[in-house]
């Protein structure tokens, strides 16, 4: 008597094409019936073919990541090629671990189990890279993305604070929510002004301005710029709302915020092929008007809490009940000179610009744009206004997005020569023409 059939006995290709049109969850439990399937699906037998298929139906293509920096590939479109480059990615991009560990993430994440509370250290810091990943491999600005709502649907009601999460953990999570500002935000009064708090204390530091948002090592201070996130996008609200300025010079602001503002626009080849120097302008500078508004507490309070030696402040020094003014919108014109980037290098050069600021007075502006030791590098702006030829004001920045991110350059200001006691505050600057009069995203 024959044995009744079984799916064991079908052949095993096309099994995993059969599986292939099935969603992640649904392989998982497909793997754990037996002890053949278990191995079909994750042993190392799978040559990475299902893999591939199954992470590409739920996951943005990593191969058109918005943040790759490397030039253009070669057209050489051979049957060849092609296979080479399929496995090429296969090495690179690991996509049964890559689709295991989003799946573990987005699901720990939404259910609020992220923190050395409820789970393994290592366990929180392999979940939070995985979340990072996803946010970093979406496609260029404009391109419908997987990811992204993913992440947004995902973020749970409440976040951990800091002393729950490992030291390693801290920086990925600092650069992940950087982005993903301004969700989740505290729904109570209390602890919004808690999170605000919490940032202003860092965003007025003394230690955040002579640091100028980055580490020894060349690479960005990820908790400073979330703290500058949450402040700035604070600010905004007043002054969008009507509060500080007039809304119709903020018709072009890229408001309310959103994670899409917070990726790449899409890479223009001619930046590496053309032969005019004005397409060399990879960040962007040039070819338009950059509307930006400052921030300040009074010069007292900025002393007392920095330093509370000089006005024998006792207990922690703070900034609760400290009020923050918002400056008038600055007007920005510049040129910027390029260098031809190399066809060869995955690195950009430095871009050079100056103009002119004509708020709150005419003013002369220089500064440069260049790339920072970050994996992906992160786009790092120095700007130095001044008066009558005399240097007043340095602008350290980071666009956030990568290159052309909508969402625009924030950052600290403080005296172009700082003394010791000189005061410093955080600043947001946005492109003019990444919105359309209408208020749609160009």
């Amino acid at each position: 008597m024959s044995p009744p059939p079984s799916l064991e006995t079908l052949p095993s290709e096309l099994i995993l094409h059969t599986l292939s049109f099935l969603p992640l969850d649904a392989i998982a439990s497909f793997s754990q019936t037996s002890v053949f399937f278990s191995q079909l699906v994750y042993g190392n037998g799978n040559d990475g073919s299902l893999w591939r298929t199954l992470y590409l139906s739920s996951f943005d293509d990593p191969s058109i990541s918005a943040w790759d920096l490397r030039p253009p590939p070669s057209k050489d479109g051979s049957a060849r090629s092609k296979r080479l480059a399929l496995e090429k990615e296969d090495r690179r991009y690991q996509w049964r671990e890559g689709a295991r560990q989003s799946v573990t993430a987005l699901r720990e994440w939404k259910a609020g189990r992220m923190d050395l509370v409820r789970a393994e250290a290592d366990q929180v810091d392999l979940n939070y890279r995985a979340l990072l990943n996803l946010l970093l491999t979406a496609p260029p600005a404009g391109t419908p993305s997987l990811n992204l709502p993913k992440l947004v649907s995902a973020l749970p009601s409440s976040l951990p604070t800091l002393h729950m999460l490992p030291d390693q953990t801290q920086p990925v999570y600092h650069q992940l929510m950087a982005h993903l500002l301004p969700l989740p935000l505290p729904k109570s009064p209390r602890a919004y002004d808690n999170l605000l708090n919490e940032a202003r204390e860092i965003v007025y530091s003394i230690a955040a301005a002579r640091g100028s948002l980055e580490t020894p090592e060349g690479k960005i201070d990820f908790k400073v710029v979330h703290a500058l996130n949450v402040v700035q996008h604070w600010n905004m609200t007043r002054g969008m709302e009507g509060q500080v300025w007039d809304p119709e010079e903020t018709c072009h602001a890229p408001w309310p915020w959103r994670a899409e503002h917070a990726r790449p626009a899409p890479r223009r080849e001619e930046i590496w092929t053309s032969e005019k120097s004005g397409d060399w302008d990879w960040a962007g500078i040039g070819g338009g008007e950059w509307v930006g508004c400052y921030s300040f507490v009074d010069f007292s309070d900025y002393i007392t809490f920095n330093y509370p030696e000089l006005t024998r402040q006792r207990g922690k020094p703070s900034l609760v009940g400290v009020e923050e003014a918002v400056g008038d919108l600055m007007h920005l014109k510049l040129v910027p000179t390029c260098a031809r980037p190399s066809a060869t290098s995955s690195t950009l050069p430095r871009i050079h610009f100056s103009g002119t600021s004509n708020s709150p007075v005419q003013s002369e502006v220089r500064g440069n744009v260049r790339l920072t030791n970050d994996n992906p590098p992160q786009v790092r702006v120095t700007y130095v206004i001044s008066y009558g030829g005399s240097e007043k004001w340095k602008l350290e920045g980071m666009q956030m997005g990568g290159i052309g991110g909508k969402r625009g350059v924030v950052g600290i200001w403080s005296e172009a020569h700082p003394g010791p006691h000189s005061p410093s505050g955080p600043f947001y600057f946005w492109k003019k023409n990444v919105v359309s009069e209408e208020g749609q995203e160009e």
